[in-house]
């Protein structure tokens, strides 16, 4: 975090809360969408690991579209 904050007021806690929050929501849904993810190809039904987004299947060459629901 890039700010200073005066933690004996209320109104800089509020603002050190959910800068923090925001902050650590930022880091989770950036650590998974850069991860490799077993999945089964809906083509030829072989089990690989993906990225996130549109990929090839290593077996059959055909299209795997991994799409992340991430709810913070």
């Amino acid at each position: 975090m890039k700010h200073k904050y005066n933690m004996s007021s209320k109104s800089d806690m509020r603002r050190f809360q959910r800068d923090l929050k925001k902050d650590i929501k930022a880091s989770v849904v950036s650590a998974i969408e850069s991860g490799l993810y077993d999945v089964t190809c809906p083509n030829c039904g072989a089990v690989v690991k993906v990225p996130a987004g549109k990929s090839k299947c290593p077996s059959c060459r055909g299209e795997i579209n991994l799409e992340l629901d991430v709810d913070l």
